[in-house]
């Protein structure tokens, strides 16, 4: 009966999740592609809303986790700018993603929202440099980027906020209990 509880409420907050993205993704593509009209903003737009929308889960208040997303788009932009600058060179691109994934793993020890943001940040790096393209491409994708956070962060702060870290902590203190009644019961026969 726990674990169905635990399930059915864990399923809502992966639905809420699965809807913001299905809203916004394709609303930053389609901008992108039919407003803007431009292939590398569409692409930095799409998997940017993904990258923010499925791969990060901020906790926290809403002043701290909108701290926690601005410093993302921030550092993201950098490794957008990195690895595009790499897309060419192949030996090149192999140093610096072990590199760029060695010190975005090494901060998440030092930091939880790193920790939480570590594969987004990732992503900004891998995405740039497994599509090849030339210094001048730097603006569009850092356009694509900026609309992707300008999109995300206003939906994760106020379309369907994320569950509270408290709910999660009670029900775990709680199975703890009942597992130690449990165990004690067992114990006295």
């Amino acid at each position: 009966m726990i674990a169905r509880v635990h399930a059915a409420g864990l399923d809502k907050f992966v639905l809420k999740s699965a809807l913001r993205a299905a809203i916004v993704v394709p609303l930053a593509f389609a901008f992108s592609l039919e407003v803007i009209g431009d292939k590398q903003v569409a692409l930095f737009a799409a998997f940017g809303s993904m990258a923010l929308l499925v791969f990060v889960d901020f906790g926290g208040s809403p002043r701290a986790r909108l701290r926690a997303y601005g410093r993302l788009v921030a550092v993201g932009a950098l490794l957008i700018t990195l690895g595009t600058l790499c897309s060419h060179t192949t030996w090149l691109a192999t140093v610096v993603m072990g590199i760029v994934a060695f010190a975005v793993l090494f901060a998440g020890v030092l930091d939880a929202y790193v920790a939480a943001a570590y594969a987004a940040a990732l992503l900004t790096f891998v995405l740039p440099v497994m599509v090849p393209a030339a210094a001048s491409a730097i603006p569009m994708r850092l356009e694509g980027w900026a609309l992707a956070g300008a999109l995300c962060i206003p939906a994760t702060l106020l379309l369907w906020p994320g569950r509270a870290r408290n709910a999660v902590r009670h029900d775990a203190a709680e199975a703890a209990r009942a597992l130690a009644g449990l165990v004690e019961a067992r114990s006295t026969g």
